[in-house]
């Protein structure tokens, strides 16, 4: 997960959790990145505002390169597009969770 926000951060981790999924947060784009190259997580969530990079331009820096281009991406927003781009916030537990199962893979 990518979100500056620790709140919502430590929230998605514990729900997550409880779920048997293993949940890293960074707090950055930059960071994010680091971490999506050296774990290959099955699913990114991303904070579409963030300061520095944002969600926007974490989905770019994710499709420009090959090694994680196949990661599938969830973009959070409190933005009124966000459910075209992924998970409204603020967000149910319920839908948390079947958001991040939808978009695993096969």
């Amino acid at each position: 997960m990518i979100d500056d926000d620790d709140v919502i951060g430590t929230l998605v981790r514990m729900i997550l959790s409880r779920e048997g999924f293993e949940v890293v947060v960074c707090e950055d784009g930059l960071a994010g990145l680091r971490a999506a190259g050296e774990l290959r997580p099955d699913v990114v969530l991303v904070d579409s505002t963030m300061p520095g990079m944002s969600g926007a331009e974490v989905v770019a820096a994710f499709e420009a390169d090959p090694a994680i281009a196949t990661i599938p991406l969830v973009v959070m927003s409190a933005d009124w597009l966000a459910p075209r781009l992924g998970l409204r916030k603020p967000f149910s537990p319920e839908d948390l969770v079947a958001t991040v199962r939808r978009h695993l893979p096969a």
